[in-house]
Protein backbone atom coordinates (compact mmCIF):
# COMPACT_ATOMS: atom_id res chain seq x y z
CA UNK A 1 0.00 0.00 0.00
CA UNK A 2 3.06 2.25 0.95
CA UNK A 3 4.58 1.59 -2.59
CA UNK A 4 1.29 3.25 -4.30
CA UNK A 5 1.46 6.58 -2.02
CA UNK A 6 5.35 7.14 -3.12
CA UNK A 7 4.86 6.58 -6.66
CA UNK A 8 2.44 9.88 -7.05
CA UNK A 9 4.76 11.63 -5.09
CA UNK A 10 7.91 10.62 -7.13
CA UNK A 11 6.39 11.88 -10.34
CA UNK A 12 5.72 14.75 -8.82
CA UNK A 13 9.47 15.26 -7.98
CA UNK A 14 10.56 14.90 -11.27
CA UNK A 15 8.06 16.91 -13.06
CA UNK A 16 8.99 19.73 -10.97
CA UNK A 17 13.07 18.66 -11.40
CA UNK A 18 12.53 18.97 -15.29
CA UNK A 19 10.38 21.98 -14.92
CA UNK A 20 13.89 23.93 -13.52
CA UNK A 21 12.44 23.94 -9.83
CA UNK A 22 14.61 24.42 -6.95
CA UNK A 23 15.63 21.31 -4.43
CA UNK A 24 14.57 23.24 -1.39
CA UNK A 25 11.01 23.71 -3.35
CA UNK A 26 11.29 19.72 -3.82
CA UNK A 27 12.15 19.00 -0.58
CA UNK A 28 9.48 20.94 0.93
CA UNK A 29 6.53 19.28 -1.68
CA UNK A 30 8.05 16.04 -0.45
CA UNK A 31 7.76 16.88 3.29
CA UNK A 32 4.59 18.16 3.08
CA UNK A 33 3.00 15.20 0.92
CA UNK A 34 4.63 12.78 3.71
CA UNK A 35 2.77 14.58 6.71
CA UNK A 36 -0.32 14.63 5.56
CA UNK A 37 -2.87 12.30 7.14
CA UNK A 38 -6.51 12.66 6.56
CA UNK A 39 -7.33 11.28 9.57
CA UNK A 40 -5.38 13.41 11.74
CA UNK A 41 -7.42 16.38 10.19
CA UNK A 42 -10.62 15.12 10.72
CA UNK A 43 -9.84 14.91 14.17
CA UNK A 44 -8.70 18.78 14.62
CA UNK A 45 -10.90 20.12 12.68
CA UNK A 46 -14.09 17.64 15.00
CA UNK A 47 -15.94 20.45 17.12
CA UNK A 48 -15.83 20.53 20.82
CA UNK A 49 -18.50 18.75 22.99
CA UNK A 50 -21.27 21.53 24.18
CA UNK A 51 -20.78 21.95 27.74
CA UNK A 52 -22.97 19.79 29.97
CA UNK A 53 -25.57 21.63 32.75
CA UNK A 54 -24.12 21.45 36.28
CA UNK A 55 -27.34 19.21 38.79
CA UNK A 56 -27.95 21.44 41.50
CA UNK A 57 -26.54 20.76 45.23
CA UNK A 58 -27.99 19.05 48.05
CA UNK A 59 -27.24 21.90 50.30
CA UNK A 60 -29.33 24.22 47.20
CA UNK A 61 -31.94 21.90 46.59
CA UNK A 62 -32.98 21.97 50.29
CA UNK A 63 -32.68 25.63 50.47
CA UNK A 64 -35.33 26.05 47.84
CA UNK A 65 -37.51 23.75 50.50
CA UNK A 66 -40.31 25.44 52.62
CA UNK A 67 -39.06 25.77 55.76
CA UNK A 68 -41.32 23.86 57.77
CA UNK A 69 -41.13 20.72 55.70
CA UNK A 70 -40.65 17.94 58.57
CA UNK A 71 -42.22 19.96 61.44
CA UNK A 72 -44.32 17.66 63.78
CA UNK A 73 -47.48 18.31 65.34
CA UNK A 74 -47.94 15.97 69.08
CA UNK A 75 -51.35 15.37 70.73
CA UNK A 76 -51.63 18.12 73.84
CA UNK A 77 -54.24 17.93 76.27
CA UNK A 78 -53.55 21.24 77.44
CA UNK A 79 -55.05 23.13 74.51
CA UNK A 80 -57.91 25.43 75.20
CA UNK A 81 -59.46 27.39 72.53
CA UNK A 82 -62.97 28.23 74.65
CA UNK A 83 -62.61 31.46 73.91
CA UNK A 84 -62.92 31.01 69.99
CA UNK A 85 -66.47 30.06 67.69
CA UNK A 86 -66.90 27.28 66.30
CA UNK A 87 -66.88 27.66 62.81
CA UNK A 88 -67.02 23.70 61.63
CA UNK A 89 -66.50 19.97 63.80
CA UNK A 90 -66.50 17.71 61.48
CA UNK A 91 -66.55 14.16 63.27
CA UNK A 92 -66.65 11.74 59.95
CA UNK A 93 -62.97 12.18 60.04
CA UNK A 94 -61.86 8.36 59.69
CA UNK A 95 -58.95 9.11 61.97
CA UNK A 96 -57.09 5.68 62.70
CA UNK A 97 -55.81 6.06 65.94
CA UNK A 98 -59.84 6.92 67.35
CA UNK A 99 -63.18 6.56 65.44
CA UNK A 100 -64.45 9.13 67.47
CA UNK A 101 -61.84 11.87 66.98
CA UNK A 102 -63.14 15.17 65.34
CA UNK A 103 -61.66 18.18 63.30
CA UNK A 104 -62.75 21.41 64.42
CA UNK A 105 -62.18 24.88 62.99
CA UNK A 106 -62.23 27.76 65.21
CA UNK A 107 -62.33 31.53 64.79
CA UNK A 108 -62.30 34.58 66.51
CA UNK A 109 -64.78 36.10 64.61
CA UNK A 110 -68.57 36.13 65.55
CA UNK A 111 -70.22 33.12 63.97
CA UNK A 112 -74.06 33.87 63.24
CA UNK A 113 -76.37 30.75 61.89
CA UNK A 114 -73.58 28.80 60.49
CA UNK A 115 -71.74 31.87 58.55
CA UNK A 116 -68.57 33.70 59.70
CA UNK A 117 -69.13 37.94 60.12
CA UNK A 118 -65.83 38.60 58.67
CA UNK A 119 -63.72 41.61 59.74
CA UNK A 120 -60.87 43.19 57.86
CA UNK A 121 -58.76 39.81 59.99
CA UNK A 122 -59.59 37.08 62.38
CA UNK A 123 -57.63 34.74 63.89
CA UNK A 124 -57.95 31.30 62.93
CA UNK A 125 -57.19 27.51 64.22
CA UNK A 126 -57.38 24.28 63.45
CA UNK A 127 -57.46 21.35 65.68
CA UNK A 128 -58.17 17.59 65.77
CA UNK A 129 -59.38 16.50 68.92
CA UNK A 130 -59.06 12.90 69.90
CA UNK A 131 -58.96 10.67 72.71
CA UNK A 132 -55.31 11.07 73.18
CA UNK A 133 -55.15 14.96 73.37
CA UNK A 134 -56.08 17.57 70.65
CA UNK A 135 -53.34 17.72 67.47
CA UNK A 136 -53.12 21.60 66.35
CA UNK A 137 -52.35 21.04 62.75
CA UNK A 138 -53.19 25.18 62.78
CA UNK A 139 -51.91 27.21 65.52
CA UNK A 140 -53.45 30.00 66.15
CA UNK A 141 -52.72 32.52 63.62
CA UNK A 142 -54.34 36.42 62.35
CA UNK A 143 -55.23 35.92 58.58
CA UNK A 144 -55.86 39.40 57.00
CA UNK A 145 -58.74 39.17 54.71
CA UNK A 146 -58.85 35.84 54.72
CA UNK A 147 -59.91 31.95 56.04
CA UNK A 148 -58.75 29.18 56.89
CA UNK A 149 -60.38 25.91 55.29
CA UNK A 150 -59.31 22.10 55.22
CA UNK A 151 -59.64 18.86 53.99
CA UNK A 152 -59.47 15.13 55.36
CA UNK A 153 -58.57 12.43 53.53
CA UNK A 154 -57.04 8.62 53.43
CA UNK A 155 -54.03 8.12 50.98
CA UNK A 156 -54.94 3.99 49.55
CA UNK A 157 -51.78 3.81 47.95
CA UNK A 158 -50.19 3.46 51.74
CA UNK A 159 -53.05 4.13 53.65
CA UNK A 160 -52.07 6.95 55.83
CA UNK A 161 -54.31 9.86 56.84
CA UNK A 162 -54.12 13.39 55.81
CA UNK A 163 -55.83 16.76 57.10
CA UNK A 164 -54.99 19.38 53.78
CA UNK A 165 -55.03 22.96 55.24
CA UNK A 166 -55.42 25.95 53.32
CA UNK A 167 -54.54 29.40 54.34
CA UNK A 168 -56.11 32.00 51.58
CA UNK A 169 -55.62 35.60 52.86
CA UNK A 170 -55.69 38.77 49.96
CA UNK A 171 -51.52 38.73 49.59
CA UNK A 172 -51.14 35.07 49.57
CA UNK A 173 -51.86 31.22 49.68
CA UNK A 174 -50.73 28.59 51.56
CA UNK A 175 -51.15 24.93 51.12
CA UNK A 176 -49.79 22.30 54.13
CA UNK A 177 -50.66 18.80 54.20
CA UNK A 178 -50.19 16.91 57.66
CA UNK A 179 -49.65 13.22 57.41
CA UNK A 180 -50.21 11.28 60.37
CA UNK A 181 -47.22 9.08 61.31
CA UNK A 182 -48.91 6.09 62.95
CA UNK A 183 -46.05 4.43 64.30
CA UNK A 184 -44.48 7.46 66.42
CA UNK A 185 -48.29 9.23 67.16
CA UNK A 186 -47.72 12.62 65.47
CA UNK A 187 -48.78 14.73 62.06
CA UNK A 188 -46.07 15.42 59.75
CA UNK A 189 -46.21 18.98 58.40
CA UNK A 190 -45.29 19.19 54.26
CA UNK A 191 -45.98 22.67 52.90
CA UNK A 192 -46.95 21.64 49.08
CA UNK A 193 -47.61 25.39 48.30
CA UNK A 194 -46.61 28.70 49.36
CA UNK A 195 -46.98 32.38 47.42
CA UNK A 196 -46.87 35.30 49.19
CA UNK A 197 -46.78 39.25 48.16
CA UNK A 198 -49.33 38.67 45.43
CA UNK A 199 -53.28 39.95 44.98
CA UNK A 200 -55.33 37.45 45.44
CA UNK A 201 -59.00 38.96 43.62
CA UNK A 202 -60.95 35.83 43.80
CA UNK A 203 -61.65 32.66 46.27
CA UNK A 204 -59.69 29.56 45.59
CA UNK A 205 -63.07 27.83 47.05
CA UNK A 206 -65.67 28.40 49.43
Amino acid sequence: MKKFKILPIMFLLLFFAACGGDSKDIGTIAEASQNTNPSEATKTEAAEPAPTESKPTEAETAATKPENNGATVSADSNSDYSDMNVVVSHENTQFPADENAKIVLYTTAEVFEGEVMFDDGQEWALVLETKDGNYTVVERTRIQLGILKFSTFIDYTDESFHILAVREEGAGVQITDNIFDSANGVFKQEKIYDKTNINLTSPLFR
